[in-house]
């Protein structure tokens, strides 16, 4: 492992973000479907370290973008979760296990979510949120959170091997 943040490591950070954004904005237009989580486990997987550049930047853009709302303190978090499992498991190169996860991650997005809720109620006092309201958003979204699943699950089975081959590839050429 090099030890040294060299300006090869910012371009590629740039890039893998330019990539996240334009999956984004790319399927924007499907509820719940997206490549985000599934190119943070591939960015983890191939790229170690630098998907922790990659998820601040990857934020802030967001919020520069797209109107402020309780989405921010969401994507503060939940990004992180997808991308350290791929760190501590990057040895793991099994299709169906990262589907797997993918798939259980897409399902238990609105739980995840629905943290910021519950915590917001612990701040303020439960008054205009809280408990039941993090558990009411989460149930109201299990329909969204199973398209979410179901989603994961098979853009991971499907992209996973040719993309983490070509990733793979890149970093061997970048010397990386």
């Amino acid at each position: 492992m090099k030890s040294k943040f060299r300006i090869l490591d910012i371009a590629i950070i740039g890039i893998m973000v330019a990539i996240l954004l334009a999956a984004k904005v790319a399927l924007d237009f499907l509820p719940n479907i997206e490549l985000v989580s599934f190119l943070v486990i591939l960015y983890g997987l191939c790229f170690g370290w630098r998907v922790l550049c990659v998820i601040p930047v990857f934020i802030v853009v967001q919020a520069l973008l797209y109107p402020f709302g309780d989405w921010i303190i969401m994507y503060t978090y939940i990004w992180w979760i997808p991308a350290i499992a791929a760190l501590f498991f990057k040895k793991v190169d099994n299709v169906w296990i990262w589907s797997i996860f993918s798939g259980l991650y897409g399902l238990l997005f609105g739980a995840l979510c629905s943290i910021t809720y519950f915590a917001l109620g612990w701040i303020e006092g439960g008054v205009s949120f809280g408990l039941s309201t993090a558990f009411a958003k989460w149930i109201s979204g299990i329909p969204f959170d199973l398209t979410h699943c179901i989603g994961n699950f098979a853009v991971m089975l499907i992209l996973y091997k040719p993309i983490r081959k070509t990733l793979t590839s890149i970093k061997k050429t970048l010397s990386l």
